[in-house]
């Protein structure tokens, strides 16, 4: 359940945040910090980076703090 409410807010955000996008002079630029945890950020980041790269929203995932 907690799954699904994050995948759907993250969705609800960046609708949100592609329409302020597209007007903007610069793209939209969105760091994506993971980690090696349970969640598998990297398999969640790999779900949602082509969607928001198609509204104009540039993603980029690390897990490293540097």
């Amino acid at each position: 359940m907690r799954f699904r409410t994050l995948i759907g807010a993250t969705l609800l955000a960046a609708v949100c945040v592609s329409q302020a996008a597209a007007t903007a002079a610069e793209p939209l630029r969105v760091l994506f910090l993971g980690d090696e945890g349970h969640h598998r950020p990297a398999e969640r980041f790999a779900q949602v980076q082509g969607m928001l790269a198609n509204r104009g929203i540039e993603m980029v995932y690390t897990d490293s703090l540097d």
